[in-house]
Protein backbone atom coordinates (compact mmCIF):
# COMPACT_ATOMS: atom_id res chain seq x y z
CA UNK A 1 0.00 0.00 0.00
CA UNK A 2 1.66 3.08 -1.48
CA UNK A 3 1.23 6.21 1.40
CA UNK A 4 -1.07 8.78 0.72
CA UNK A 5 0.76 12.58 -0.60
CA UNK A 6 -2.63 14.10 -1.22
CA UNK A 7 -5.31 15.56 1.04
CA UNK A 8 -7.13 12.77 2.57
CA UNK A 9 -11.14 12.13 1.17
CA UNK A 10 -14.14 12.78 3.65
CA UNK A 11 -17.43 11.64 3.25
CA UNK A 12 -19.60 13.29 6.28
CA UNK A 13 -22.98 12.31 6.25
CA UNK A 14 -25.71 10.94 8.43
CA UNK A 15 -26.85 7.59 6.66
CA UNK A 16 -25.06 5.97 4.19
CA UNK A 17 -27.86 2.41 2.86
CA UNK A 18 -24.62 0.41 1.30
CA UNK A 19 -21.01 0.77 0.76
CA UNK A 20 -19.24 -1.04 -1.91
CA UNK A 21 -15.82 -0.49 -4.01
CA UNK A 22 -15.28 -2.85 -6.96
CA UNK A 23 -12.43 -3.09 -8.96
CA UNK A 24 -12.93 -2.70 -12.67
CA UNK A 25 -10.67 -4.92 -15.00
CA UNK A 26 -11.38 -2.29 -17.80
CA UNK A 27 -9.56 0.58 -15.82
CA UNK A 28 -5.90 -0.27 -15.08
CA UNK A 29 -5.87 2.42 -12.00
CA UNK A 30 -9.03 0.93 -10.30
CA UNK A 31 -7.71 -1.31 -7.39
CA UNK A 32 -11.15 -1.42 -4.81
CA UNK A 33 -9.13 0.50 -2.69
CA UNK A 34 -10.54 2.97 0.34
CA UNK A 35 -8.46 5.36 1.67
CA UNK A 36 -10.45 8.58 2.87
CA UNK A 37 -12.19 9.58 5.99
CA UNK A 38 -15.89 8.63 6.91
CA UNK A 39 -18.02 10.52 9.55
CA UNK A 40 -21.85 9.34 9.92
CA UNK A 41 -23.49 10.91 12.26
CA UNK A 42 -26.34 8.46 12.26
CA UNK A 43 -29.78 8.00 10.56
CA UNK A 44 -33.14 10.45 11.03
CA UNK A 45 -35.44 7.66 9.62
CA UNK A 46 -35.84 5.50 13.13
CA UNK A 47 -33.07 3.14 12.05
CA UNK A 48 -30.46 2.51 14.04
CA UNK A 49 -28.11 1.89 11.17
CA UNK A 50 -25.57 4.39 10.36
CA UNK A 51 -24.07 1.84 7.44
CA UNK A 52 -25.47 -0.53 5.41
CA UNK A 53 -23.61 -3.52 4.25
CA UNK A 54 -19.78 -2.90 3.63
CA UNK A 55 -17.57 -4.57 1.22
CA UNK A 56 -14.51 -3.09 0.37
CA UNK A 57 -12.44 -5.18 -2.65
CA UNK A 58 -9.03 -3.50 -1.97
CA UNK A 59 -6.75 -2.28 0.63
CA UNK A 60 -8.47 -0.03 3.70
CA UNK A 61 -6.73 2.60 4.87
CA UNK A 62 -4.28 5.65 4.20
CA UNK A 63 -0.87 2.69 4.03
CA UNK A 64 0.89 5.22 6.63
CA UNK A 65 0.01 3.84 10.38
CA UNK A 66 1.23 7.30 11.70
CA UNK A 67 -1.40 8.89 10.15
CA UNK A 68 -4.46 6.89 9.41
CA UNK A 69 -7.83 7.62 8.06
CA UNK A 70 -10.82 7.42 10.42
CA UNK A 71 -14.26 5.51 10.19
CA UNK A 72 -16.47 7.38 12.95
CA UNK A 73 -19.73 6.13 12.98
CA UNK A 74 -22.85 6.65 15.27
CA UNK A 75 -25.53 3.99 15.88
CA UNK A 76 -24.89 0.16 14.93
CA UNK A 77 -23.31 -0.34 11.21
CA UNK A 78 -24.02 -3.40 9.19
CA UNK A 79 -21.45 -6.18 8.57
CA UNK A 80 -18.60 -4.54 7.43
CA UNK A 81 -16.12 -7.07 4.80
CA UNK A 82 -12.63 -5.92 4.19
CA UNK A 83 -10.89 -9.23 3.66
CA UNK A 84 -9.16 -8.85 0.74
CA UNK A 85 -6.57 -6.65 0.99
CA UNK A 86 -4.74 -4.79 3.72
CA UNK A 87 -5.61 -2.28 6.06
CA UNK A 88 -3.17 -0.39 7.36
CA UNK A 89 -3.72 3.13 8.92
CA UNK A 90 -7.18 2.76 9.46
CA UNK A 91 -9.29 3.64 12.69
CA UNK A 92 -12.90 2.53 13.37
CA UNK A 93 -15.15 4.25 15.68
CA UNK A 94 -17.90 2.69 16.68
CA UNK A 95 -20.74 4.70 19.24
CA UNK A 96 -22.25 1.60 19.79
CA UNK A 97 -21.81 -2.16 18.37
CA UNK A 98 -20.47 -3.63 15.57
CA UNK A 99 -22.50 -7.29 14.40
CA UNK A 100 -19.37 -8.37 12.07
CA UNK A 101 -16.13 -7.12 10.97
CA UNK A 102 -14.55 -9.30 8.94
CA UNK A 103 -10.68 -7.72 7.68
CA UNK A 104 -7.31 -8.89 5.55
CA UNK A 105 -4.35 -8.62 6.71
CA UNK A 106 -3.79 -5.96 9.44
CA UNK A 107 -0.84 -4.09 9.49
CA UNK A 108 -2.19 -1.51 11.71
CA UNK A 109 -5.67 -0.76 13.12
CA UNK A 110 -7.39 0.67 15.99
CA UNK A 111 -10.78 -0.36 16.97
CA UNK A 112 -12.63 1.12 19.46
CA UNK A 113 -16.18 0.15 19.97
CA UNK A 114 -18.56 2.33 22.57
CA UNK A 115 -17.95 5.15 24.31
CA UNK A 116 -15.92 5.21 27.95
CA UNK A 117 -18.34 3.77 30.76
CA UNK A 118 -20.93 2.30 27.76
CA UNK A 119 -19.05 0.08 25.97
CA UNK A 120 -20.52 -1.70 23.20
CA UNK A 121 -20.16 -5.38 21.80
CA UNK A 122 -18.31 -6.62 18.83
CA UNK A 123 -20.50 -9.78 17.80
CA UNK A 124 -18.08 -11.58 15.11
CA UNK A 125 -14.10 -10.18 14.53
CA UNK A 126 -12.37 -11.95 11.89
CA UNK A 127 -8.85 -11.38 10.57
CA UNK A 128 -6.08 -13.01 8.56
CA UNK A 129 -3.31 -11.82 10.61
CA UNK A 130 -3.27 -8.79 13.21
CA UNK A 131 0.53 -7.17 13.10
CA UNK A 132 -0.34 -3.93 15.07
CA UNK A 133 -2.98 -2.36 16.62
CA UNK A 134 -5.51 -2.10 19.46
CA UNK A 135 -8.69 -3.29 20.06
CA UNK A 136 -11.18 -1.99 22.34
CA UNK A 137 -14.59 -3.19 23.42
CA UNK A 138 -17.09 -3.95 26.25
CA UNK A 139 -17.49 -7.64 24.58
CA UNK A 140 -16.53 -9.48 22.20
CA UNK A 141 -18.49 -13.11 21.15
CA UNK A 142 -16.53 -14.62 18.58
CA UNK A 143 -12.66 -13.40 18.03
CA UNK A 144 -10.90 -15.13 14.78
CA UNK A 145 -7.55 -15.51 13.25
CA UNK A 146 -7.34 -17.45 10.22
CA UNK A 147 -5.31 -17.64 7.41
CA UNK A 148 -7.44 -16.22 4.23
CA UNK A 149 -5.49 -14.46 2.04
CA UNK A 150 -1.65 -15.09 0.73
CA UNK A 151 1.25 -14.10 3.19
CA UNK A 152 -0.62 -14.54 6.52
CA UNK A 153 -0.83 -17.08 9.01
CA UNK A 154 -3.55 -16.11 12.00
CA UNK A 155 -1.31 -14.45 13.93
CA UNK A 156 -2.27 -11.56 16.61
CA UNK A 157 0.45 -9.08 17.63
CA UNK A 158 -1.63 -6.61 19.48
CA UNK A 159 -3.87 -5.30 22.38
CA UNK A 160 -7.28 -6.40 22.86
CA UNK A 161 -9.03 -4.42 25.42
CA UNK A 162 -12.53 -5.62 27.37
CA UNK A 163 -13.85 -3.01 29.44
CA UNK A 164 -16.99 -5.38 30.69
CA UNK A 165 -20.37 -4.25 29.42
CA UNK A 166 -22.82 -2.26 32.28
CA UNK A 167 -23.71 -5.03 35.06
CA UNK A 168 -21.08 -7.24 34.48
CA UNK A 169 -20.62 -10.00 36.60
CA UNK A 170 -17.58 -12.25 37.21
CA UNK A 171 -19.64 -14.81 35.97
CA UNK A 172 -20.41 -13.06 32.52
CA UNK A 173 -18.55 -14.07 29.67
CA UNK A 174 -17.82 -11.40 28.34
CA UNK A 175 -14.81 -12.80 26.12
CA UNK A 176 -16.99 -16.04 24.36
CA UNK A 177 -14.77 -17.41 21.53
CA UNK A 178 -11.02 -16.86 21.02
CA UNK A 179 -9.58 -18.25 18.01
CA UNK A 180 -6.35 -18.32 16.74
CA UNK A 181 -5.10 -20.64 14.01
CA UNK A 182 -1.25 -19.05 14.44
CA UNK A 183 0.32 -17.45 17.12
CA UNK A 184 -0.41 -14.84 20.19
CA UNK A 185 2.89 -13.24 19.50
CA UNK A 186 3.49 -9.63 21.49
CA UNK A 187 0.49 -9.63 22.26
CA UNK A 188 -1.83 -8.83 25.35
CA UNK A 189 -5.40 -10.08 26.16
CA UNK A 190 -6.74 -8.23 29.02
CA UNK A 191 -10.51 -8.49 30.52
CA UNK A 192 -11.21 -6.11 32.93
CA UNK A 193 -14.76 -7.50 33.90
CA UNK A 194 -16.07 -10.61 33.27
CA UNK A 195 -15.09 -13.93 32.40
CA UNK A 196 -13.80 -15.81 28.91
CA UNK A 197 -15.18 -18.92 27.76
CA UNK A 198 -12.96 -20.65 25.54
CA UNK A 199 -9.56 -19.57 24.42
CA UNK A 200 -7.52 -21.69 21.89
CA UNK A 201 -4.03 -20.39 20.20
CA UNK A 202 -1.73 -22.34 18.22
CA UNK A 203 1.52 -20.80 20.11
CA UNK A 204 1.74 -18.32 23.22
CA UNK A 205 4.75 -16.29 22.63
CA UNK A 206 6.25 -13.29 25.07
CA UNK A 207 2.55 -12.71 25.44
CA UNK A 208 -0.12 -12.25 28.10
CA UNK A 209 -3.99 -13.30 29.13
CA UNK A 210 -5.13 -11.33 31.95
CA UNK A 211 -8.99 -11.28 33.41
CA UNK A 212 -9.40 -8.98 36.14
CA UNK A 213 -5.85 -8.56 36.94
CA UNK A 214 -5.02 -5.26 38.56
CA UNK A 215 -3.16 -2.35 36.93
CA UNK A 216 -0.59 -2.79 39.98
CA UNK A 217 0.63 -5.81 38.02
CA UNK A 218 3.38 -5.70 36.16
CA UNK A 219 2.17 -7.36 32.49
CA UNK A 220 5.37 -9.42 33.16
CA UNK A 221 4.17 -10.73 36.63
CA UNK A 222 1.45 -13.15 38.32
CA UNK A 223 -0.79 -12.53 41.21
CA UNK A 224 1.04 -12.76 44.48
CA UNK A 225 -2.11 -12.76 46.23
CA UNK A 226 -6.06 -12.41 46.16
CA UNK A 227 -6.26 -8.57 46.67
CA UNK A 228 -3.94 -8.69 42.86
CA UNK A 229 -7.44 -9.17 41.40
CA UNK A 230 -10.26 -6.69 40.81
CA UNK A 231 -13.92 -6.92 42.41
CA UNK A 232 -15.51 -8.76 39.29
CA UNK A 233 -12.46 -10.91 38.14
CA UNK A 234 -13.97 -14.05 36.31
CA UNK A 235 -12.49 -17.04 35.35
CA UNK A 236 -10.89 -18.49 31.56
CA UNK A 237 -13.04 -21.20 31.84
CA UNK A 238 -10.97 -23.09 29.05
CA UNK A 239 -7.87 -22.57 27.28
CA UNK A 240 -6.07 -25.09 25.21
CA UNK A 241 -2.45 -23.92 23.75
CA UNK A 242 -2.45 -26.76 21.01
CA UNK A 243 0.73 -26.14 18.68
CA UNK A 244 1.27 -25.10 15.00
CA UNK A 245 0.27 -27.31 11.86
CA UNK A 246 3.68 -28.28 9.97
CA UNK A 247 5.83 -27.65 13.06
CA UNK A 248 7.91 -30.53 14.74
CA UNK A 249 5.16 -31.94 17.68
CA UNK A 250 8.57 -30.94 20.23
CA UNK A 251 8.57 -27.51 19.28
CA UNK A 252 6.91 -24.93 22.61
CA UNK A 253 3.65 -24.08 22.20
CA UNK A 254 3.62 -21.91 25.06
CA UNK A 255 6.75 -19.52 25.92
CA UNK A 256 7.70 -16.71 27.71
CA UNK A 257 4.07 -16.16 28.50
CA UNK A 258 1.52 -15.31 31.44
CA UNK A 259 -2.03 -16.19 32.05
CA UNK A 260 -3.73 -15.06 35.08
CA UNK A 261 -7.27 -15.17 36.40
CA UNK A 262 -9.54 -15.33 39.43
CA UNK A 263 -10.12 -19.31 38.30
CA UNK A 264 -8.81 -21.52 35.52
CA UNK A 265 -10.78 -23.99 34.39
CA UNK A 266 -9.42 -26.61 32.12
CA UNK A 267 -5.92 -25.79 30.81
CA UNK A 268 -3.86 -27.52 28.25
CA UNK A 269 -0.32 -27.08 26.42
CA UNK A 270 0.78 -29.05 23.64
CA UNK A 271 4.58 -28.31 24.95
CA UNK A 272 5.38 -26.16 27.31
CA UNK A 273 9.11 -24.12 27.29
CA UNK A 274 10.13 -25.38 30.82
CA UNK A 275 13.67 -24.40 29.85
CA UNK A 276 12.13 -21.19 29.55
CA UNK A 277 14.14 -17.97 27.58
CA UNK A 278 16.82 -16.61 29.78
CA UNK A 279 15.62 -18.86 32.52
CA UNK A 280 12.88 -16.18 33.33
CA UNK A 281 9.64 -17.43 35.23
CA UNK A 282 6.34 -17.86 33.23
CA UNK A 283 3.61 -19.32 33.81
CA UNK A 284 -0.03 -19.35 35.56
CA UNK A 285 -1.38 -17.35 38.20
CA UNK A 286 -5.07 -18.18 39.80
CA UNK A 287 -6.90 -18.34 42.90
CA UNK A 288 -8.38 -21.58 41.55
CA UNK A 289 -6.51 -24.06 38.62
CA UNK A 290 -9.30 -26.62 38.02
CA UNK A 291 -7.38 -28.73 35.46
CA UNK A 292 -4.25 -28.71 33.65
CA UNK A 293 -2.40 -30.68 31.76
CA UNK A 294 1.13 -30.47 29.21
CA UNK A 295 3.83 -32.09 28.12
CA UNK A 296 7.98 -30.65 28.61
CA UNK A 297 10.14 -30.05 25.73
CA UNK A 298 11.30 -33.94 25.96
CA UNK A 299 7.95 -35.28 25.59
CA UNK A 300 7.68 -36.07 29.12
CA UNK A 301 3.66 -35.56 30.30
CA UNK A 302 3.15 -33.45 33.37
CA UNK A 303 1.41 -35.59 36.14
CA UNK A 304 -2.28 -35.51 36.59
CA UNK A 305 -2.82 -31.66 38.34
CA UNK A 306 -6.50 -30.86 39.12
CA UNK A 307 -8.19 -28.93 42.10
CA UNK A 308 -5.20 -26.66 42.91
CA UNK A 309 -6.80 -24.77 45.58
CA UNK A 310 -3.44 -23.84 47.32
CA UNK A 311 -0.10 -23.44 46.50
CA UNK A 312 0.38 -26.62 48.91
CA UNK A 313 -1.61 -28.64 46.35
CA UNK A 314 0.77 -27.71 43.42
CA UNK A 315 3.21 -28.93 45.50
CA UNK A 316 1.89 -32.19 46.43
CA UNK A 317 0.65 -33.06 42.77
CA UNK A 318 4.33 -31.81 41.85
CA UNK A 319 6.21 -33.97 43.78
CA UNK A 320 9.25 -34.95 42.15
CA UNK A 321 8.39 -33.50 39.18
CA UNK A 322 10.40 -30.32 37.87
CA UNK A 323 8.78 -27.56 35.69
CA UNK A 324 11.84 -25.73 36.27
CA UNK A 325 10.63 -22.18 34.29
CA UNK A 326 7.54 -22.64 34.29
CA UNK A 327 5.19 -21.49 37.36
CA UNK A 328 1.33 -22.38 38.76
CA UNK A 329 0.90 -19.34 41.22
CA UNK A 330 -2.25 -20.66 43.72
CA UNK A 331 -3.24 -17.17 45.80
Amino acid sequence: MQYLREPVPCILAGKIGKLTTKVDVGDPQSNGDWRGNLTLTGPDDGSDSPLGKTKIAGDLGSGDGNNPITWDLTGDPAKIDASKGIIEGFDLIVHSDVPGLKLGHVRQANITVGDAGDRGTINKLDFSQWDLGTITAGAINKFTGKPKVAGTNGDFTGTVRIEGTPGATADTIILKKVTLNGRLLNALIEVLAGSVGKAKFGTMENSQLRVGVRDTVARTDLPANAGDFLPNAGSVNKLTVKGLKGVPKTNPSFINSMVAAFTIGKASFKVVQTDNTANTPHGLGATLITKLSGTKEDGTKFPKLKNLDVQQDVIDQLEGFDLRDFRLTVV
